[in-house]
């Protein structure tokens, strides 16, 4: 009885028994209290705890499933090239089971590439690969890429450069922020880092750095534009938006080549702009610069700006008004307030100076200022010493113009584009996203910032209020 139950359910549990020591020893092989390599001299990393896990949680929010279907062509195209080159359709569960959870992307001077932490799978398949091939020095090439192995972790890259860098001076690099989450790093004197949730509103938090002190007193402007801008910043001092200006420089550089710096150069030179008198800025208390549109009907964009600066005593002088001092400016009125109007290249960029209540008021272009100076700012109080606003909807009216107008200004860096249709759904899925708000305090030396992604606009048209 007992010989014959053996025969029968013997092999099944040494099957099963197998079959579960290779689960765990895949798992294990697949565990590392670091994520990955990068190069040294890594500019930006994107590193995931489980990169598998993450997109399956994001695939089942709004945001996630509205992106699958605006992006569903360029998914197609990219599974079909994948199934062609590799042999294998990539899914979330194939992803997990060949190439496990941890996920280092990186980009250096010797090109991208991505760092990861396959199973046994994978391990036993390149170790019957490399005895079929004989033995040879990494890198290693297979279907167009280069590839190597360090601590267990695979070094992947179309350059050559990029795993030889890896396997010379990689950095460790260890996940940072909830383990949920997605991480974004960029390097530098200017260096950023955030933390993305795949949850619904994709919940953000990170920190830049920044030389600006905490302050007790909330901020009112972030909230208090009537016709939502495409994007605003507000902060407590005009030195303030200096700083983000320069923190996000470098990514504007990147979209725009070197055309852009001569133009507004020479321009500025042109209109002969003079310095601003010592203190000018002295009694602005809380600044809210936005953009609120793109002229595309000329030969390069025209960027339409609106600034509020609220004022300790805005019964003084314009802070701006010494710009007039060596430009033809021409007096003005809005809403009953005295202004100057300064035609620096007609009315597609006319700067504007204005006044509204405690507020002195600057624009780009006469139609924005008259609406500026004919609106009551009062937005729900922020906690916070700088707040960042993105208007999806906006935004993705203004991606599809520089998408129509890009090949025709030759001044983007961006790579031409066939068929411009195709991207219809994309600018559609951005438009419908609401919009996005980050708080930011000032710590040590550094912004530390949390907010949302994406969040319907409330039926004023403003923002709904920051939940802190």
């Amino acid at each position: 009885m007992k010989a014959g139950w053996a025969r029968r359910w013997g092999p099944l549990l040494a099957a099963g028994a197998i079959l579960g020591a290779l689960a765990l020893a895949d798992a294990v092989i697949k565990t590392s209290p670091m994520t990955g390599f990068r190069p040294s001299g890594a500019q930006w990393t994107i590193t995931a705890h489980d990169a598998g896990a993450f997109c399956a949680a994001l695939s089942q929010t709004p945001e996630g499933e509205g992106a699958t279907k605006a992006f569903d062509e360029f998914i197609g195209e990219f599974q079909r090239k994948t199934r062609i080159q590799l042999g294998i359709r990539p899914t979330i569960l194939r992803w997990r089971v060949w190439m496990g959870g941890r996920m280092v992307v990186a980009s250096a001077p010797e090109g991208v590439g991505v760092c990861l932490r396959p199973g046994l799978l994978l391990h036993a398949v390149d170790g019957c690969r490399r005895l079929l091939e004989g033995p040879r020095n990494p890198p290693f090439s297979f279907a167009g890429w280069r590839y190597a192995w360090r601590q267990g972790f695979l070094i992947l890259s179309p350059s050559e450069n990029y795993v030889a860098a890896v396997l010379q001076d990689g950095v460790a690099v260890r996940h940072e922020g909830r383990l949920d989450a997605l991480h974004f790093r960029h390097f530098g004197p200017e260096e950023f880092q955030a933390s993305v949730q795949a949850v619904p509103g994709l919940p953000v938090s990170g920190s830049i750095r920044a030389r600006m002190e905490h302050a007790e007193r909330p901020l009112v402007l972030p909230d208090s534009w009537a016709k939502p801008p495409i994007l605003s910043i507000s902060v407590r001092k005009p030195a303030h938006l200096a700083d983000a200006a320069r923190a996000m420089a470098p990514w504007i550089g990147k979209a725009c080549p070197d055309e852009w710096e001569k133009l507004i150069a020479d321009a500025w030179d042109r209109w002969d702009v003079p310095s601003l008198p010592e203190g000018w800025e002295d009694d602005i208390i809380e600044i809210s610069l936005a953009l609120t549109d793109v002229v595309t009907a000329s030969v390069f964009p025209l960027p339409v700006l609106a600034c509020v600066m609220r004022g300790a005593n805005a019964a003084a002088a314009h802070p701006l008004a010494a710009i007039a001092e060596n430009s033809p400016a021409y007096p003005a009125e809005w809403n009953g307030e005295p202004g100057l109007r300064i035609p620096w290249m007609g009315s597609d960029f006319t700067l504007c100076l204005g006044r509204a209540g405690n507020d002195w008021l600057a624009a780009t272009r006469e139609p924005v200022m008259a609406q500026l100076a004919a609106e009551t700012r009062e937005g729900v109080p922020s906690e916070a010493d700088a707040a960042l606003r993105i208007y999806w909807d906006r935004a993705g009216f203004l991606l599809r113009q520089i998408v129509q107008h890009a090949p025709q200004w030759k001044l983007l860096n961006v790579p031409p584009i066939a068929d411009v249709r195709r991207l219809d759904p994309v600018i559609d899925f951005i438009s419908g996203l609401g919009h996005a708000a980050l708080n930011a305090h000032a710590r040590n030396g550094a912004l530390a910032f949390d907010g949302f992604l994406t969040r319907p606009v409330s039926a004023s048209g403003g923002s709904t209020p920051h939940e802190e």
